[in-house]
Order: C-alpha cells, then sequence, then structure tokens
C-alpha cells in the first residue's frame, strides 16, 4: 500500500509516464517497422464494418447502405428486408478526430479524399498509437496508487511488449482492443479517484467511460461493474460502499445521464434502419450459455489465451499476492475475471474469427495489471530472476510470432497443435503445411455443436467436398458425368449426399443435384458421377483425420486424388497421401 513504499508525487508520477508514452511510441514505430504493417490495408475485416458509419455519414451522407456507399462494407440484412450495419457506432466516435485530420489535410491540399486513402489510413493508426498511450497513461496513475514507480514501469512495458495487445497497436491497430484497453484503464483511474474526492468529474468520466465500452463492444457492459465493487472487501467495506451511493445519489443520477447520452445515436440509427429502438443485429450469432469452452480459451492451440500470450500466466500467479498489495482491486478481480471469461467463452464463435491469439482478452489487461504487479512487487531474489528471465523470453516469443502471424506462418483461425509444432521457431512454412491446419465449419460452430465434423455426422447432411490442394467438387458438362475439383466456391458446386453401408463398413457418395451416384472406371480410373442405381456405385473407405479432414480409399486399396494434370479430375489411382488426397467436408450452404 501507499504508506509502505516510495510513491513518486503527482507531477513526478505525469513526467515518469509521459516518457513512458513517448517511448511506447518510438517501440510502436519500430514494431510497424518489424511487422512492415503500414503496407496493409488496415480497413478490412471487422474494421470495414466499425468504420463504415465515418464515410456513411461524411462521405455519402446516407447511413442506410442501401445505394452501394460506401464500396467497402457488406450490410446485414434484416428478415424484413432492411440493410442495417451489423455493428455499433462506438469506434466511429474514436475514429471521428483523425478522420478529420486527414480531410483537413486533403482540403488544404486541394486532394479529394473518400477516407480510405493511404494517408487517412495511417493517420488513423496513428490516433489508435495515441488512445492506447492515453491508455497507459491512465492505468500508470491508477497502479501508483499501489506500487512503486520501478513495478508500474515494468508492468507497462510488460503489457505492450509480451501481450497481443502488441499486435492490436501494430498489425491491426482500427480494431476494438487497443480502444478499449484505454477506456477501461480510464474507468479504473478515475473509480479510484471518486473513492478518494468525491469530485462529480470523476464519477461523469466513470459515466462516459462505460458508456463507450458498451458501444464498442456491448459485452464489455460488464466491466461497469468495477465501480460498485472496487474497494469492497469486507462487510464494513460494502457498507461503506452503500453508504457513499446514498450520500451521492445525485452525482449517480447525473451520471446516469451521461451514461446514456452516447448511446442516443446508436438508438436512432436502429430506429432509422430497422424501425426498432432496440434491435440485435448479430441475428442468429448467439451466446451458448451452457456450454462455456474455458479451456479452449485458455488453453487450445487454436486460439489459447495462455499458449500465445503465455505472460498471463503472471497475472494467474499475482492473484495470490493482489490481497496483500492491493486490497481495493481484490475482489473486482476476484469477480469479473472469472465472469468475462466465462462470458467471452460462450459465444458462439469462440475463436473470435480471424485473430492472433484470444484478442477479447486484451479488453481486461488494465484489470489484470494490478494483479502481474503485485507479483513485480515481490523483492525476493530467487523469484525475481526467473521472473525477469521469464518475461524475457515472453517478449522474444510474442514478437517472433507476432511477425509469424504477419506472414501467415501462424494461421488467423486453423491452428492447431501439430499446425504449432511445425511452425515453431520457423520462419517458413512446413512443407504440408496445408495439411497440418484444421478447417472449422462456422456453419456448425454458428448452432454451438463443436467446429469439426464426425464421419456419422457427414452421413446425416449434405455436404461440399473440396481437395486440399485442389478446390471444390462439381459436375462438369450437361450430361453431369464428369466431375471435377476445380472449383473455389461450395455455392456454385454440387452438394453431395454420403451414404453408410452397414454390411460393406464402407460409403457411397451420390450428388444431391442429380441423383447420380460416384463411380470409378475401372479401366482407366477415372471417377464420373453417373450411376443410377446405388448397388452399382462405388464403395468408398473414408478416413477421418479430424478438423475435418478426410480421405477416400477405393476397394482395391488406392486414394482418390485430384489429377492437376488433368485439371483436377478425380482418379482412384493414388499410392501415398497427399495434399491432393486430403479433403474437407463441410455442411453444404445454399
Amino acid at each position: 500500500m501507499r504508506d509502505s513504499i516510495n510513491i513518486p508525487s503527482s507531477k513526478r508520477q505525469n513526467l515518469i509516464l509521459l516518457f513512458v508514452c513517448v517511448i511506447a511510441l518510438v517501440f510502436f514505430k519500430g514494431v510497424s517497422g518489424y511487422l512492415k504493417t503500414f503496407d496493409r490495408a488496415h480497413i478490412s475485416s471487422d474494421v470495414t464494418e466499425y468504420y463504415s458509419f465515418v464515410p456513411a455519414a461524411f462521405e455519402c451522407k446516407d447511413l442506410s447502405f442501401e445505394h452501394g456507399c460506401p464500396q467497402l462494407f457488406w450490410p446485414l440484412t434484416t428478415p424484413d428486408g432492411h440493410h442495417v450495419n451489423k455493428r455499433s457506432i462506438g469506434m466511429a466516435y474514436m475514429y471521428v478526430p483523425f478522420y478529420g485530420i486527414s480531410q483537413l489535410i486533403s482540403s488544404i491540399n486541394g486532394e479529394n479524399d473518400d477516407g480510405y486513402s493511404k494517408r487517412t489510413q495511417s493517420i488513423l493508426v496513428i490516433g489508435m498509437w495515441i488512445y492506447v498511450c492515453i491508455g497507459l497513461f491512465f492505468l500508470g496513475k491508477a497502479l501508483f496508487r499501489f506500487f512503486s514507480h520501478a513495478v508500474v514501469i515494468s508492468t507497462l512495458f510488460l503489457l505492450i511488449a509480451t501481450t497481443n495487445l502488441v499486435w492490436y497497436t501494430n498489425g491491426e491497430p482500427l480494431f476494438t482492443h487497443g480502444v478499449n484497453f484505454m477506456w477501461l484503464s480510464i474507468l479504473i483511474y478515475f473509480t479510484i479517484a471518486y473513492h478518494d474526492r468525491q469530485k462529480l468529474i470523476s464519477i461523469l468520466i466513470i459515466a462516459f467511460s462505460i458508456s463507450m465500452l458498451a458501444l464498442i463492444r456491448p459485452v464489455n457492459l460488464l466491466l461497469g461493474v468495477f465501480p460498485f465493487i472496487y474497494g469492497v472487501h469486507s462487510k464494513e467495506t460494502l457498507g461503506s460502499k452503500i453508504q457513499l451511493l446514498r450520500k451521492n445519489w445525485k452525482h449517480i443520477l447525473l451520471a446516469a445521464v451521461i451514461f446514456i447520452l452516447p448511446a442516443i445515436p446508436q438508438f436512432i440509427y436502429w430506429k432509422y434502419a430497422t424501425g426498432n429502438w432496440i434491435f440485435y443485429s448479430y441475428l442468429n450469432e448467439i451466446f451458448f450459455w451452457g456450454r462455456p469452452l474455458i479451456l479452449d480459451v485458455l488453453f487450445s492451440f487454436r486460439k489459447g489465451w495462455l499458449i500465445y500470450t503465455p505472460v498471463m500466466l503472471l497475472a494467474m500467479l499475482g492473484f495470490w499476492s493482489l490481497w496483500r498489495e492491493a486490497k481495493p482491486i481484490f475482489f473486482p478481480v476476484l469477480i469479473i475475471f472469472p465472469v468475462f471469461l466465462y462470458v467471452i467463452s460462450c459465444w458462439w464463435a469462440w475463436s473470435y474469427g480471424g485473430c492472433y491469439g484470444m484478442r477479447p482478452m486484451i479488453d481486461i489487461y488494465p484489470l489484470l495489471a494490478f494483479s502481474i504487479a503485485s507479483l513485480l512487487h515481490k523483492k525476493k531474489w530467487w523469484l525475481a530472476t526467473p521472473m525477469a528471465l521469464f518475461i524475457i523470453l515472453c517478449t522474444i516469443l510474442n514478437l517472433f510470432q507476432a511477425w509469424q502471424y504477419s506472414n501467415g506462418i501462424i494461421h488467423y483461425d486453423q491452428m492447431n497443435f501439430k499446425t504449432y509444432k511445425a511452425i515453431w521457431r520457423k520462419i517458413h512454412y512446413p512443407p504440408d503445411y496445408k495439411m497440418l491446419i484444421s478447417y472449422p465449419d462456422y456453419s456448425k460452430e454458428v448452432t454451438g455443436n463443436g467446429s469439426y465434423y464426425s464421419l456419422k455426422e457427414i452421413t446425416e447432411m449434405e455436404s461440399s467436398i473440396k481437395f486440399i490442394d485442389a478446390g471444390f467438387l462439381c459436375s462438369t458438362d450437361g450430361t453431369h458425368t464428369g466431375v471435377k475439383a476445380n472449383h473455389k466456391h461450395a455455392s456454385n458446386c454440387d452438394a453431395f449426399k454420403i451414404r453408410y453401408n452397414s454390411s460393406k463398413d464402407k460409403f457411397t457418395v451420390q450428388s444431391s443435384e442429380t441423383k447420380f451416384y460416384c463411380r470409378v472406371d475401372a479401366s482407366t480410373n477415372f471417377v464420373f458421377i453417373d450411376e443410377v442405381n446405388i448397388l452399382n456405385a462405388s464403395l468408398f473407405s473414408i478416413k477421418s483425420l479430424g478438423d475435418n479432414k478426410f480421405y477416400f480409399i477405393t476397394e482395391d486399396g488406392k486414394y482418390l486424388i485430384a489429377t492437376e494434370n488433368n485439371q483436377f479430375i478425380l482418379k482412384a489411382e493414388g499410392e501415398v497421401l497427399t495434399s491432393n488426397s486430403y479433403v474437407v467436408i463441410r455442411k453444404y450452404m445454399r
């Protein structure tokens, strides 16, 4: 606590933290050069939707998204035919100041900038760096309430160098996570400040911070619990908290107004776009509250938090010393962290799409920083030495893996243990990379039933079949006799039904479109899809390697292959397994 350690004065804290921010900006610039991230288009993926409010409002002057403007946007169509932006408007607020700076520069230079220019994107990136630095500043101020300057500085640099925050500050900085890092840091600092001195401005900033956290990522509304449980660690402190709230009820009433104000444009937009004041824009994307995948979130090689950000083991270990070093923070961490972990593990896409590591966990890093700091505060040499070595190794690992991710060596959503082992310390793809990665099926995942199919499941659905090194299977001509694996999109190809023959313990393959079965021509080994009678259809053994990867074996023991020399026509003559022997089977989406 403050009385037992040397806490710098407020003025000196500010100077120290400003220095940290300057060093952080230099670090960000260096890492961006190392990752070559300024060469990429930053308005892409989810950012396309977050950002689209800005050009729609200022360039197109049309928030209906009905007329093809902005172009870089895919509107969601509601059941009654309206176009609506799936994302909320919180990030648009954060982009606007730096979009405005870019537009001002364009105006001075007499240029016409549609909001997607390289300069605009570069200025937006710098803006996100500034937001992260603001977060570091206020988090540092909050940490100074309990820890010495050495611990505070070490904790801040640990967060930006050894965690996946480094990627979401440099690789994909226009995502939500750096901004949420800032708002939670502000929330924590002003909560502590309000409990020290009940100033109205502090509670208004608290309310605004909670509102922004919720508008940027609605699930982060639960972080708004922090001010209500901060400092509560006994019956007496609970009584003091209730008394504080009662005494300052007018402050709370004004805070409620400030909380609502930023959300009003969101309600107006929903009313304008859908006819409803409140609208769930994610439609069939839901939480499965009875199926938390906590172990996957923590330890899966697909995205596991502690696999790709192992330094956070310190946060787990530091929790036990948090009670003694920062008692007011102990119960907020004890309550919010497991609830937050549970909630994000219940989302249908628990891996959170294309990302480096478990990205939603970044939003709670400011809270976990106190747990880390409480461990760093220990002065015992036998603990400090291995911990320093561990942090150095985590820094090297994190920066190298961020580089691997930026070059596609760590796959954005198809990693598994075999893949991770194969790319460990590698700067190039392994030769069998395509056969090692996983192939999740999002249409299955959205039902809450896992990501991958078993052999039994693929006999109970219409499937799309794709050779890993070729393409999707399609009938090739008007007679539907040929079958090729040379199409990029499943929607342009046939659906297939795979039927199990229990007496032979083998499978037949039938096109759902033509109703014909696959037949292997004995004289040429070519595969035709022209057999009407299931009794004459060719039988295949199908072997699963997991992760939606399968291969077919003909009755004479040959592997079914897609032959590139014949434009990926199928043949039953493979002697060994190659990438043109493996197929990916997914549910067919019409």
